[in-house]
């Protein structure tokens, strides 16, 4: 689980159909709609494609991530 970090709004806009599937979702789980979204942009991040973007462009310093040096 990642660290506790400042937080910040993110503003999206989707369909009417799926922001009540969602919201529904996260009603029926017992927890937050942002924690909803959270936890499925994490698991988009943890994609095999999407991890190869972030490493090919450094994008792991952004996230707080750098290696440590030995």
């Amino acid at each position: 689980m990642p660290k506790k970090r400042d937080k910040r709004e993110i503003r999206a806009y989707t369909d009417v159909e799926l922001a009540k599937l969602l919201a529904t979702i996260a009603s029926l789980q017992d927890i937050s709609l942002s924690q909803l979204i959270n936890d499925s942009l994490e698991l988009y991040l943890q994609q095999e494609k999407i991890q190869a973007l972030i490493e090919k462009h450094s994008l792991d310093e952004i996230n707080g991530e750098e290696e440590e040096e030995n």
